[in-house]
């Protein structure tokens, strides 16, 4: 898995990528081929969060939990998580049980 989602890919994924939604979450990504490894970032507003702090937490908090499966995810996908209300108020496992929940429906996780 790459470090970062380039200014490019992330205008890709705005313009070409498919939606999935949760409560909490919603997940935009796109699949180019599997020849380049999986990517994926996390975008919280100023309005969702208006701490700093939380906003980190929150992308500190999901980078972790790729980090964690990045073993079964496919090569291919480039991804951004946006942060819906709310979301500073659940638990790092409510949070991981979201991101998975929202990959795999993605066909992301193998």
């Amino acid at each position: 898995m790459e470090k970062k989602v380039t200014r490019s890919d992330f205008d890709m994924i705005l313009k070409k990528g498919k939606n999935i939604y949760s409560p909490l979450l919603s997940f935009k990504y796109i699949f180019l081929d599997n020849s380049v490894s999986s990517r994926f970032s996390f975008v919280i507003s100023g309005k969702v969060a208006k701490r700093a702090v939380d906003r980190n937490l929150f992308k500190r908090r999901g980078r972790h939990i790729v980090r964690k499966v990045k073993d079964d995810i496919q090569k291919g996908f480039i991804g951004a998580f946006f942060a819906k209300k709310g979301v500073i108020n659940v638990s790092f496992i409510e949070m991981e049980k979201e991101v998975n929940s929202l990959l795999k429906r993605a066909g992301v996780l193998l």
